[in-house]
């Protein structure tokens, strides 16, 4: 697809698009001989190769919620098609906190 419909679909301004395949940011997009610039389809569809998932609680009375919040991130991981591969849960005390 274009340059510019690229930019569209991404939410950014043309300008912007094409600062990003002039500095290399985009490894794929290659520029026709007429001068049009061209992003291949798979990288709009790009998934990310990894995944982690930080979930982080202010002390140990919310234990609780640690442990709900670190299975809502990888429920969502999961609905959007992205496999997990690493979970990493924070529990803070209060002297970290000061």
């Amino acid at each position: 697809m274009k340059l510019s419909v690229w930019a569209k679909k991404q939410g950014i301004k043309y300008h912007a698009a094409w600062h990003m395949f002039n500095n290399g940011l985009l490894p794929t997009a290659y520029k026709l001989p007429t001068g049009t610039t061209i992003i291949p389809d798979e990288l709009k569809h790009s998934r990310p190769s990894h995944t982690v998932t930080y979930a982080r609680v202010s002390s140990s009375e919310n234990k609780s919620n640690l442990e709900t919040q670190s299975k809502r991130l990888i429920d969502f991981c999961n609905a959007t098609g992205w496999k997990t591969h690493q979970t990493v849960n924070d529990e803070v005390n209060e002297k970290q906190n000061s």
